[in-house]
């Protein structure tokens, strides 16, 4: 089965970036196209604390959404260098919200034929209480997912 419009989801992990080497190499084979993504946790809108706070709260969000983006877009240029690195081509994207719900939403709304994912992020205590990413992909995603070790 030829899988040629190829989206890698990407979190800055060792993991993620070797996924995206893998995914560099198929799309490589197969004469395909890729997009590389990157999501941004959504930092919540609701108040940490509620009263005298409220504006210094605000601030402290938008401050943190500022520095996510920051972290973003450095996780994106380093993937841009791995890409052209292994002799590929690619699209970009930054997305915000849910890393799973984001990376299959996209992924269905942009038709692609498969999403690649690393098995492990950086997130390994949150990992242990809700699931990791990529099973959460695995498991709601209409399209087929593969999970590099």
């Amino acid at each position: 089965m030829g899988f040629k419009k190829v989206v890698v989801a990407i979190d800055g992990s060792k993991h993620s970036y070797h996924a995206l080497k893998k995914a560099v190499e198929h799309v490589n084979e197969v004469s395909g196209e890729l997009t590389v993504v990157h999501i941004v946790p959504d930092t919540g809108s609701a108040p940490i604390i509620i009263g005298d706070f409220s504006t210094a709260q605000y601030d402290y969000r938008r401050k943190l959404k500022e520095v996510k983006i920051e972290e973003a877009e450095q996780i994106i240029n380093r993937a841009k260098q791995e890409v052209q690195e292994n002799g590929g081509t690619s699209q970009y994207y930054i997305l915000e919200g849910d890393p799973a719900n984001s990376i299959c939403q996209f992924s269905e709304k942009e038709n692609f034929d498969l999403i690649i994912i690393g098995s492990r992020g950086l997130g390994s205590f949150k990992e242990m209480v809700l699931g990791s990413v990529s099973h959460k992909v695995a498991q709601t995603s209409s399209i087929p997912v593969m999970i590099i070790k």
